[in-house]
């Protein structure tokens, strides 16, 4: 058991990790660079890695190569130049324009700070996408409005970490769904409302943990039922009379809460998902000897991920993949890309890169910032082969050598294998992800070395016909004509809450990304669980929730 040098709780490292970080392990001349075990624990190392990543603070500013209006995760006060995606992936600037040489009495992470605060960066995270322009984190998706981690979507407004989603609103780590409204972590649902954890389900609301179900309402743990109100079979006609009710604002959030608190009355199986094998973790799929892993699918040998796909053989991984492969410690990384260390969004194979930052089709560099179709570069200098294998080994010594001295927190750690330090990041902590997996007040983030914003928003004009005004937060908040179309042909009622306090909402139904050690409920069985162990809910086995099911 080892003691976490940032918030002094334990963790373990396995001998499959030793393992993992030997193979990951760089080598030059023929001699090992071994990477260190970690000295902080996984969420306190995913608590870094996000505070590189803000998802859904976005701003309207200039491209700083063309002048034209742009929509941007950096505010307009980032010292920082921001370009438009069109200008940054354009051939009017090089990123080598920017090398400088390494210079040995000073530490790593100071010199490759003043590089990464120099170099443009790209507006936002998409790619592949039409009539988009106020989305991020984003891929392959049409005629969508304020949506977050997504892949192949169309149609659809506030929804986040979602896939194959058509025609959707207010939908939160759901796939292959259409039609569907307020659901969180459901799939492949067809008009679906207000609904948790759902497989295969259409036409009904307020359901939590069913499967093939249809025409059903406030219902839990139904398999194959139809005209079900509350867990009891109804007439056809008492079921239409129900669903009537359901147009009113105030009834549906009276049923909100009825639901809420008939819910606890059923057990929960202990992770949400499907065909896995060796695994932990939560809203997982087709996974394979992979382990306290989130919103993930199609893993293989996996540790520590979080909406992570399609890869093998990866450690503390955040965010894409796409046949990615030993990967360690790296966020937004992916596509066709092996053996990154420490690296943030690096793309279209690129391998063999160290401490790196927007790389496209790179290999083999060391702390290099926005390049694209480069090889054997240190801090964005153009080396030969030989210079480069030569020059990192004295870097890597130097290295381990200096202390790591990026958070507030005395630490016995140098800087080689340490992720980043937070001081660096050009996002305040608030802006960031990390921010809503890991919260924390402005005076415990200013304490542990992180930057803090005071977001101001703005408030769109009250007296407009297309803006409301939030129930929670008293402020007016802006629907667009395309969601306005959905509430009508749905009949769904007009939403009181803005985007972002439907999302908070939303959020708070779904675990964090944690494992706790829990009993099974009913038989006492040990299991790994997302949930809580303090709070209300009945945990059950996956054998015993599925004898209690069918």
């Amino acid at each position: 058991m080892k003691i976490c040098w940032q918030c002094k709780e334990g963790f373990e490292v396995t001998n499959s990790d030793r393992l993992f970080l030997s193979e990951v392990s760089p080598v030059f001349g023929g001699v090992k660079f071994e990477v260190p075990e970690p000295m902080s624990c996984p969420p306190c190392r995913q608590r870094q890695r996000l505070a590189f990543r803000n998802l859904r603070s976005v701003y309207m500013r200039k491209c700083d190569l063309t002048g034209k209006p742009i929509l941007s995760t950096f505010d307009k006060d980032c010292a920082t130049p921001v370009y438009s995606a069109e200008a940054w992936w354009g051939d009017s600037w090089d990123g080598t324009s920017f090398g400088r040489d390494f210079d040995f009495s000073r530490s790593f992470f100071e010199q490759f700070a003043e590089l990464y605060h120099m170099v443009p960066l790209l507006q936002n995270s998409v790619l592949l996408t039409e009539n988009c322009d106020y989305i991020n984190g984003a891929a392959n998706c049409k005629d969508c409005y304020l949506c977050f981690n997504m892949d192949y979507c169309e149609k659809c407004y506030y929804i986040t970490e979602c896939k194959h989603m058509l025609s959707c609103v207010d939908c939160l780590s759901s796939n292959h769904c259409e039609l569907c409204y307020e659901c969180v972590c459901c799939e492949s649902c067809y008009n679906l409302k207000y609904s948790q954890r759902c497989m295969s389900c259409h036409d009904s609301y307020f359901l939590a943990d069913c499967k093939q179900c249809k025409n059903c309402i406030g219902c839990v743990n139904l398999v194959g039922k139809e005209y079900y109100v509350f867990n009891q079979e109804v007439p056809r006609e008492q079921f239409e009379a129900f669903k009537l009710r359901l147009q009113n604002h105030e009834e549906v959030e009276k049923l909100k809460k009825e639901f809420a608190e008939f819910s606890l009355r059923f057990p929960k199986k202990y992770y949400h998902g499907y065909s896995n094998e060796n695994f932990s973790g939560d809203r997982i799929q087709n996974i394979k000897n992979s382990y306290n892993c989130f919103s993930v699918s199609n893993l293989e040998n996996c540790k520590y991920c979080y909406y992570f796909f399609d890869s093998k053989n990866c450690m503390d991984q955040d965010v894409f993949g796409d046949n990615a492969e030993w990967m360690y410690n790296c966020i937004t990384s992916g596509l066709n890309s092996s053996n990154n260390l420490f690296c943030m969004f690096t793309w279209n194979s690129s391998s063999y890169n160290l401490y790196c930052h927007a790389m496209s089709g790179c290999s083999n560099n060391f702390g290099c910032s926005g390049l694209k179709r480069k090889k054997y570069c240190i801090l964005n200098k153009q080396y030969t082969k030989e210079e480069y294998e030569a020059l990192v080994p004295r870097i890597i010594e130097h290295m381990k050598n200096t202390p790591y001295t990026g958070q507030a927190h005395a630490s016995a750690c140098t800087e080689w294998g340490e992720f980043f330090p937070p001081s660096i990041s050009l996002f305040r902590y608030n802006e960031t992800q990390s921010a809503e997996f890991h919260p924390l007040t402005k005076e415990n983030a200013l304490a542990l070395g992180f930057r803090w914003k005071n977001l101001e928003e703005k408030i769109p004009d009250a007296n407009r016909r297309d803006v409301a005004i939030c129930e929670a937060t008293g402020r007016p908040f802006k629907m667009i004509a395309q969601e306005l179309k959905f509430y009508s042909e749905q009949k769904i009622p007009l939403p009181h809450f803005s985007s972002e306090e439907r999302h908070r909402r939303r959020n708070a139904l779904q675990n964090l990304p944690r494992i706790y050690d829990r009993a099974c409920a009913k038989c006492s069985t040990p299991i790994q669980t997302s949930y809580v162990p303090d709070k209300p809910e009945i945990v059950y086995c996956e054998n015993c929730y599925l004898q209690e099911i069918y």
